[in-house]
């Protein structure tokens, strides 16, 4: 009985990792599109020109991929500042494309994942809560975003992207 018992914990636990492992290969797949697509340069200038207390902004992005594998991405905490930093057709389109098919394999999913957009600071690499990160802190997470039957719901660990001087 007890050795029953261990190899059902063992599975369990090994289905877990698994699991854990493709949910961490996909926030960093989301990340690296993050990353890769280039700033609005117009949207650039804009960011340069408000006060230092604004120079950062934070938003979420939810991608949904249903029981076809079909991907859905909406964004959340939307502002001035983000609509003329971000490239939102390009982030939306490489995250669609998914070259991994990392996504497409979660099928039933919504991966919630906040970014939050700042001006970089040679020495600063914390994170420095400011009007910025706090003004839709609340509304992170959508209303909704757990409900559904048989929706695996996982919020991402944030990515920080940092617009330095020299893009500027």
């Amino acid at each position: 009985m007890l050795k029953k018992i261990s190899t059902t914990a063992a599975i369990i636990l090994l289905f877990q990792i698994q699991a854990f492992s493709q949910i961490q290969d996909c926030a960093k797949e989301l990340g690296d599109v993050l990353r890769k697509i280039p700033y609005q340069i117009s949207g650039l200038a804009y960011f340069r020109q408000l006060p230092q207390q604004e120079q950062s902004f934070l938003l979420s992005i939810m991608v949904s991929v249903d029981n076809r594998g079909n991907i859905e991405v909406t964004y959340y905490n939307r502002s001035k500042i983000s609509d003329e930093v971000l490239r939102y057709k390009q982030i939306t389109k490489s995250i669609k494309k998914d070259s991994s098919g990392l996504l497409r394999n979660q099928i039933n999913s919504r991966f919630l994942l906040p970014v939050w957009v700042k001006k970089a600071e040679a020495d600063k690499h914390e994170i420095e809560v400011g009007t910025g990160f706090t003004a839709h802190f609340a509304s992170i997470i959508p209303t909704g975003f757990y409900a559904g039957e048989n929706i695996e719901a996982v919020v991402l660990n944030p990515v920080i992207l940092d617009i330095d001087g020299s893009t500027l």
